[in-house]
């Protein structure tokens, strides 16, 4: 069986969107019954209206509406098939059918022609090491019974005696709960025990072998767990299982781990306010590692590692040097290789020739003459000279000629109007606070001077969002993480400072941007902070 991202786009994709007429690109993505698909985002999705433009199934087969207007819709998904077995690709303007083992070896997009300037093309990202990191959480689900221990000492009730006697009344009515226990593993894999989480006091991992860990755990109003790793043979099937026991409780679970691997997250009620959830433990979107005794710096975009090539790309997208995290090679295998990362959105290179190029998209657009280099109201002061190695690392795109408009993600802003837009196809998108542009990594001498004129042209989308990493509050006082577009609530100021956070970058957001990000998984340290392995 084999693994790989492969992140799909249709439409105009590819060179000018001169084509602006309604397309209907309804489709699907089916792999064989003895494999897996997910979804890990969708990719624009205008939603023109009520019907269009949405995800109707989730799983295998994925399948969406869609309807094009002079630009582009796509979805990443994670597959895992017998190489041999058939992965499809159908629109209402065509498809795309290969094994798996040729989306998996595919070094190049693969670009499916439709006719009228229309494409499908696909990239894969094959996942090379067969290994996941599973976060096992068990105990209390309900966010007030958590919110309770905050600032109890668990040590000390743990202990007993004096100490615990002299704790506040609610944390003494705190009920403690046997969820000892165990984790066997059966069927084409081996587990390795990487951590405890959360442990106290007499709380202890009592054995731990390749198939099976055993364990002490009791929970006081919050929870406990582990961090395992799997290592995934190449027969891997649906019958790999890991089975939870915590015999105190009279529970038992088996999880497969295809299921979880694509699922990303399973939960399981134990008993009244009480459950377990597994989840694959992954870094979040932003995330800057460095692997011990290794020079490379990635920074994670949908579960993919992106090489950082040099500096200068570190700080034309405005990363923090200081944010680069050491953790262990093994850490840094498991995760998919995806394409170096380029400079932003915008941005002006050249290199030993006259040619200059724009950044859109990681493709570069090269600006045919000065003519369109002004009329693009670009800066000659902000090109950048690259080494003619570097240029080649980006694909190259379609011109910018006199007919071309501004390309995807350039700022904008009308004469005589202080909101500032990012043009996304024929639509200009507002952005609605300083807080939300610097969230984005954008760059105020960036912004193009418009015409009202040509701001005709172009219809008005949806606000723009904060940027995956961003740190913002809310009017109640809650701390978010933005992931993925998911704004992800810290818990506690304990997993704020154990996840490594700075609270100089929390910034206070306005109810409607709060209320326009859909939510994710809390934030506990352990979903963040590094994982060892030994």
């Amino acid at each position: 069986m084999v693994h790989f991202i492969m992140t799909v786009k249709w439409g105009n994709v590819l060179g000018e969107k001169t084509d602006k007429s309604e397309t209907n690109f309804d489709g699907s993505i089916a792999v064989s019954s003895d494999g897996k698909i997910s979804l890990i985002r969708e990719l624009l999705f205008e939603k023109h209206n009520e019907t269009a433009d949405k995800i109707t199934s989730k799983e295998n087969p994925i399948s969406w509406t869609s309807l094009i207007y002079g630009h582009w819709d796509g979805i990443r998904v994670l597959v895992s098939s017998p190489a041999g077995a058939d992965v499809t690709i159908s629109t209402s303007q065509g498809s795309v059918t290969k094994t798996a083992k040729e989306f998996y070896e595919a070094t190049k997009p693969i670009i499916q022609d439709v006719g009228n300037n229309k494409e499908i093309v696909i990239k894969t990202h094959p996942t090379k090491k067969r290994a996941f990191i599973m976060k096992l959480i068990w105990g209390k689900v309900d966010k007030n019974d958590y919110a309770a221990t905050i600032g109890c000492d668990i040590e000390a009730l743990k202990a007993g005696g004096i100490k615990a006697k002299i704790k506040s009344a609610r944390c003494r009515l705190l009920n403690q709960e046997n969820f000892s226990g165990s984790l066997s593993l059966t069927g084409g894999a081996t587990m390795k025990f990487i951590r405890a989480l959360r442990f106290e006091k007499n709380d202890k991992i009592n054995s731990q072998s390749e198939s099976d860990i055993n364990w002490t755990s009791n929970i006081y109003g919050g929870v406990d767990g582990l961090l395992v790793k799997f290592a995934l043979d190449k027969n891997i099937t649906k019958d790999t299982k890991a089975t939870l026991k915590f015999d105190e409780q009279d529970f038992e679970k088996s999880i497969s781990l295809l299921e979880l691997y694509h699922k990303r997250i399973i939960k399981n009620e134990v008993k009244p306010g009480y459950g377990v959830w597994a989840s694959i433990w992954s870094f979040p979107d932003r995330k800057l590692i460095r692997a011990k005794g290794r020079p490379e710096v990635y920074v994670i975009e949908d579960e993919i590692k992106r090489h950082i090539p040099n500096p200068r790309v570190f700080e034309d997208q405005s990363l923090n040097w200081n944010d680069v995290e050491e953790v262990e090679p093994d850490e840094i295998d498991v995760i998919t290789q995806g394409d170096a990362l380029s400079y932003s959105e915008g941005t002006l290179i050249q290199g030993s020739g006259p040619e200059v190029y724009a950044i859109a998209n990681s493709e570069k657009l090269h600006i045919r003459n000065p003519a369109v280099f002004n009329k693009l109201v670009y800066d000659w002061k902000n090109i950048i000279k690259v080494d003619n190695s570097e240029l080649a690392l980006y694909p190259t795109g379609d011109n910018l000629d006199e007919n071309s408009q501004h390309p995807d993600s350039t700022l904008v802003q009308v004469e005589g109007d202080p909101t500032v837009y990012v043009t996304e196809g024929d639509k200009l998108k507002p952005i609605p606070s300083v807080e939300v542009f610097n969230s984005n990594n954008l760059k105020w001498n960036r912004i193009k001077k418009i015409t009202p004129g040509i701001r005709a042209a172009y219809k008005i989308g949806k606000n723009v969002e904060f940027g995956d990493g961003a740190l913002i509050r809310d009017e109640m006082g809650k701390v978010f993480r933005i992931d993925k577009g998911k704004k992800r609530w810290i818990r506690s100021g304990d997993d704020f400072n154990k996840a490594g956070f700075k609270w100089d970058r929390i910034v206070d957001a306005k109810p409607s941007e709060v209320a326009a990000l859909e939510g994710g998984e809390d934030v506990v340290s352990e979903d963040i902070t590094s994982v060892v392995s030994e």
